[in-house]
């Protein structure tokens, strides 16, 4: 695609690790390469293993947490590009086995995440 257009990236997901329900202005589509994660998209809550691709819309509440040992690997595409730098400060932070949700949600919110507490 044109320059900026999107851009693709490799994630891993652990066990029992959430990533709490919230929305963003970006197109997020993720292909699950292996492994399997519970997926919360709008009012569905699915499974999603290996070689299932999910597409979650601009401004979509949606939430997933790793259920495969020892991770979950996911290929990850975003639309327009710029999103993945959220990504990137997000895993130099959160890379420890007990993050700060403080700091995560700042830099959440710092990179255009809004987080959905309680459901809405």
């Amino acid at each position: 695609g044109a320059r900026g257009a999107w851009s693709v990236f490799e994630i891993e997901k652990r066990p029992g690790a959430p990533t709490p329900p919230h929305t963003h202005a970006w197109d997020e589509a993720y292909y699950i390469l292996s492994g399997a994660v519970e997926m919360m998209l709008g009012e569905r809550v699915f499974e999603a293993g290996a070689g299932t691709f999910v597409r979650i819309p601009p401004n979509t509440v949606h939430a997933f947490t790793g259920r495969a040992a020892p991770g979950t690997r996911l290929l990850t595409l975003l639309a327009p590009a710029g999103a993945e730098a959220f990504f990137a400060d997000l895993d130099r932070y959160a890379s420890s086995e007990a993050p700060d949700m403080e700091k995560v949600i700042e830099i959440a919110v710092r990179h255009g995440v809004r987080p959905v507490l309680d459901g809405g």
